[in-house]
């Protein structure tokens, strides 16, 4: 461990020249394979305790440096490739965000935007369809892949999956990533990648806000599957991945429609919804009027409750994607459950109808199947099992 804190002061030194000749660009390069294998091997306690975040710190500062460098070099924006030793700023990386705290470090150094730059430059030319080496585009996924790795699982830093989403949203790598993911990866970094696209998965209320049509990611990965971004030798595993996040998009679509005849909770009226009130502290029901609405707070306040922002768009996020699948396969739904009514010879009013929309070991969404699969079973039965629907 002594190694590799020697290493980053090595570097920083080499950095604070003002030209670099051939003797210390190799060893710089030398300097960053240590990085990377020592970073790669070290238990992530050790690495917190015996490499002091001062010296992170200092080496994230000059890796930008290096990458806003790069990313006005013209053979990178002309060809995508760079010489070997250029590579390295980007590999040292890989090894280090292993680490939840230089991934902290990062995202407090502007670290990603400038990654999110580093590869614009590249789409830039060529009306945004040129694309960078292979090797630059694997290693930009490894990045940002290990990093979401790191930033949730590691014992010191525990972040929510959608904060982490979030954040590479707001920097513009997310969207950079999902082109990136399309070229053909090494199995490591394939596993890596498959767990950052099925946490988004997991993740409707996100998906909802940022990959709608119009917003950069929604738009980058339409075009992608349309063939129209990206590369075209993309793994199967990742493009099944993109088109279930695709599926499940198009399954959240709300129905115009329907919105617009929402009910009043008392009286029944339908108009449109910018017509009606909401309950101001559960934010479940509308009303037409003040009237409706103090008329039936005697029967409402028993399941009125007060809820959070976040509570109330998780709650309109899970009923918007059960009432979009029931908009869509209603038909499938309805023809399994008269099935099984005559098969019991109980009424569809008894029944219980199970939507299941979490990822299975497998990676297999139920609900985002071609067909659908989906459950139906007497509420009775179903609720003496101890399970209830989605």
């Amino acid at each position: 461990m002594d190694d590799l804190s020697s290493a980053l002061k090595e570097i920083a030194k080499i950095r604070q020249k003002s030209t670099r000749n051939d003797d210390d660009k190799l060893k710089l390069f030398e300097l960053q394979a240590c990085i990377t294998i020592f970073a790669k091997m070290a238990d992530c306690k050790l690495f917190c305790d015996q490499i002091p975040e001062s010296e992170i710190q200092v080496w994230m500062d000059g890796t930008i440096e290096d990458i806003k460098t790069l990313s006005s070099k013209p053979s990178w924006i002309n060809t995508g490739v760079l010489n070997e030793l250029d590579e390295m700023v980007l590999d040292s990386c890989i090894g280090l965000f292993h680490h939840a705290v230089p991934v902290v470090l990062a995202f407090e150094s502007d670290f990603f935007q400038v990654l999110a730059g580093f590869v614009q430059a590249r789409l830039g030319s060529e009306n945004g369809r040129a694309l960078p080496s292979e090797r630059i585009w694997r290693s930009v996924s490894a990045i940002v892949s290990l990093a979401f790795r790191a930033s949730i699982t590691v014992f010191d830093n525990k972040w929510r999956p959608e904060k982490f989403l979030r954040k590479l949203e707001t920097t513009g790598v997310l969207e950079q990533l999902l082109r990136c993911l399309t070229v053909p990866q090494e199995q490591d970094d394939v596993a890596y990648a498959l767990d950052l696209l099925q946490c988004l998965q997991a993740c409707p209320d996100f998906l909802s806000r940022k990959f709608k049509e119009g917003k950069p990611c929604g738009d980058t990965l339409r075009a992608i599957l349309d063939g129209n971004d990206g590369s075209t030798r993309m793994v199967p595993e990742i493009r099944n991945e993109l088109e279930a996040i695709a599926m499940l998009l198009h399954v959240m679509e709300p129905d115009v429609e329907y919105e617009a005849k929402k009910p009043c909770g008392y009286c029944g009226k339908s108009d449109s919804s910018e017509d009606l009130m909401q309950c101001s502290r559960c934010r479940g029901i509308l009303y037409c009027s003040k009237d409706c609405q103090k008329a039936h707070w005697h029967d409402h306040k028993k399941c009125c409750t007060l809820t959070s922002k976040s509570e109330r768009r998780r709650f309109d996020t899970i009923q918007d994607l059960w009432k979009n699948f029931l908009r869509q396969h209603c038909q499938k739904v309805m023809d399994k459950m008269f099935a099984v009514c005559s098969k019991t010879g109980l009424k569809p009013e008894d029944m219980a109808v199970e939507i299941d929309f979490a990822q299975r070991n497998d990676g297999v969404i139920p609900a985002l199947q071609n067909p659908p699969i989906f459950k139906i079973a007497p509420r009775r039965d179903y609720f003496e099992m101890s399970e209830k629907p989605d």
